[in-house]
Parts: structure tokens; C-alpha cells; sequence
């Protein structure tokens, strides 16, 4: 996954070795993709990066993706862009 972008770019993640469960994907703290039901193995996303966020634009933000099972957290994985 690239570590910058200017807003509207469209940013490709992979996440291996991933289990079953609901993946969201937060951009600043706010979802950008998700949740989507993953069977698990390796998992494939795409999102466009905000526009209005973070402010001001251009500031370094975490991007995190969390996998949900059975109603709680079950994996986490963040970098800063």
C-alpha cells in the first residue's frame, strides 16, 4: 500500500494472512471501505482518498483496517499516510 496520495487517488491494499470475519477500513478514523465479509486467506481493497480529511489537508493521518469475528476485534493493522 502507498504511504501518500493527494485526495481522489485511488490507494490498492493487500492484508495476508487474514481469518474470517468483517473487514472495515478507517482513513482518519472514518470508514472508507467496509464492513465486508472476508472467508480469510488474503484479502484485496481499494479506496479513494478523502477529500476532507484531514484538516488541513496534506497532514499525515492513520490508516487502519480492522477485522471483526464474533462481535469483537479479532486483528488490527495500521500505517500512518
Amino acid at each position: 500500500m502507498p504511504t501518500q496520495g493527494p485526495p481522489g487517488r485511488l490507494v490498492n491494499a493487500t492484508f495476508s494472512p487474514i481469518g474470517a470475519g468483517r473487514v472495515t477500513i478507517y482513513y482518519d478514523d472514518v470508514p472508507v471501505l467496509g464492513p465486508v465479509l472476508q472467508s480469510g486467506g488474503s484479502f484485496q481493497a481499494s479506496f479513494v482518498v478523502p477529500a476532507d480529511r484531514p484538516v488541513p489537508l496534506g497532514g499525515p493521518v492513520e490508516v487502519r483496517a480492522e477485522q471483526e469475528s464474533g462481535g469483537s476485534i479479532a486483528a488490527r493493522a495500521s500505517t500512518t499516510f
